[in-house]
């Protein structure tokens, strides 16, 4: 894992604010990254991979794997990384998804 990617994780941990890594948004998401479960099922689907939700999202590392695969589509282009997290990987462009990586890339400043 890059240094980038490394302190984008940490950007993504410190606004998701769930340091604990209880549940957040309605019982959808875990862990300090905020994993919902359909990412982790995506993850597991593609590349065969076994982590559990809502268990693995707790651990820092594991999440920070998930990351980083769920969001490879976005390449080298941390902005788009982070939206993918946020929205997914088919609304990753909306309004809201601009919205998050500007909160990001603010942290990371």
């Amino acid at each position: 894992m890059t240094t980038l990617l490394a302190m984008l994780i940490v950007a993504v941990a410190a606004v998701e604010g769930n340091p604990g890594g209880g549940f957040a948004d309605n019982f959808t998401t875990v862990g300090p990254l905020c994993a919902s479960q359909a990412c982790v099922t995506d993850v597991n689907r593609k590349y065969k991979t076994k982590f559990k939700w809502p268990q693995d999202m707790r651990d820092y590392h594991k999440a920070s794997q998930v990351f980083v695969l769920y969001t490879s589509a976005g390449g080298t282009d941390l902005g788009k990384r982070v939206r993918i997290w946020h929205r997914g990987p088919t609304q990753y462009n909306d309004r809201l998804g601009w919205h998050y990586q500007r909160k990001v890339m603010r942290y990371l400043q």
